[in-house]
């Protein structure tokens, strides 16, 4: 069964902005199951080959027609058969059989970060969580050498998992796979509530007391990029409004999951910290500073269905970047804030709030 989403628009929006947000608002989110194979094959970046085809429910974005996902399939499938190709036939690269005895658990994707892991790895891991004793995690190195991955994986005291070594392909005899959205920007609103329910649930057991804030601004001074040209008056006015300023790289998984609980407006340049956001309680606020449209219209609408699915209310504040350039500047470049635009939108957002 299919359902379909319609997403709540910004609360500041200007007329002048409205329409690539009318253009994402509706969406469609599948019914997704959870899947069993056998003798399948996996890449240590994760594509999931059975029978020569890479398998729809494993890969991101990869099914779409229109820009920026235009023509992914065609680049997974081009890459999955290859490597599948050359280990079965080749020496060049290296594939193991792995563990006729165990079924294996597969969450992971070809996009790899903070924000596929929390919004996307661990809510299909709680997905099975009633057979975690039967399974085991697959875990690609990369994933066992960052923190928020060991330390959020605390969470599921059944789960083995076995690290797979950088580069090295599988062969799985038994593997089972909850399906992935096919979309990175979709969400299901009741999957996501209850994911934030039973994180919470378990982050009231640990007793954390760390310094909490009712408003947050999330500082990118530890950034390699993205960051603020006038990032000290950007601080000021946010000082002005009483805002604690926090970098999320100084706290581990669950104390920024516990700073988010306890938060009522979180605010701060789009970056995948914003995923912590799963946290806050309805009715909570997002502000998102974002850099403008350029020609090449790489809308990024994440953050804000993501708000509109666990009941969020989220402002949006467009901003100039330091230099224009191609599609991947769009990642990196810093960006330059309208102070004045800045103050308007914290007035509107301490009223509400």
């Amino acid at each position: 069964m299919t359902i379909r989403i319609e997403t709540k628009l910004p609360k500041n929006l200007n007329q002048k902005d409205i329409k690539p947000f009318l253009k994402r608002r509706k969406y469609k989110m599948p019914n997704l199951k959870i899947r069993f194979f056998k003798n399948i094959f996996l890449t240590h970046g994760g594509i999931l080959i059975n029978n020569l085809f890479p398998v729809k429910g494993s890969l991101p974005n990869a099914f779409g027609f229109r820009k920026p996902n235009a023509g992914f399939i065609y680049q997974f499938y081009r890459k999955g058969i290859e490597i599948f190709l050359v280990c079965k036939f080749g020496k060049s690269l290296k594939s193991i059989k792995l563990d006729t005895e165990k079924k294996y658990l597969f969450v992971f994707s070809p996009w790899f970060g903070y924000f596929s892991w929390v919004t996307e790895s661990l809510p299909r891991i709680y997905s099975v969580k009633r057979i975690h004793k039967e399974l085991t995690l697959i875990l690609p190195e990369t994933y066992s050498k960052k923190k928020f991955v060991m330390n959020s994986l605390e969470m599921f005291p059944n789960l083995n998992y076995e690290v797979i070594p950088q580069g090295i392909h599988m062969e799985i005899p038994k593997l089972t796979m909850p399906e992935l959205k096919p979309f990175t920007y979709t969400f299901d609103p009741i999957t996501m509530k209850d994911y934030r329910q039973k994180v919470w649930d378990y982050v009231d057991t640990l007793g954390i007391n760390i310094e909490i804030a009712d408003r947050i601004y999330v500082s990118r001074k530890m950034a390699k990029n993205r960051n603020l040209v006038n990032n000290q008056e950007v601080v000021d006015v946010f000082s002005k409004f009483n805002f604690k300023e926090v970098c999320f790289e100084e706290y581990n998984f669950f104390e920024q999951v516990y700073l988010m609980k306890n938060c009522k407006v979180l605010a701060g340049v789009h970056g995948a910290g914003f995923a912590n956001i799963c946290f806050l309680a309805e009715n909570s606020i997002l502000f998102e500073m974002i850099k403008e449209y350029s020609s090449y219209k790489e809308e990024r609408p994440s953050y804000w269905r993501l708000c509109s699915a666990i009941d969020l209310d989220y402002y949006i504040q467009y901003c100039k970047p330091k230099e224009y350039g191609n599609y991947d500047l769009w990642v990196g470049v810093d960006l330059i804030v309208d102070i004045q635009e800045l103050e308007r939108n914290i007035k509107l957002i301490t009223i509400n709030s």
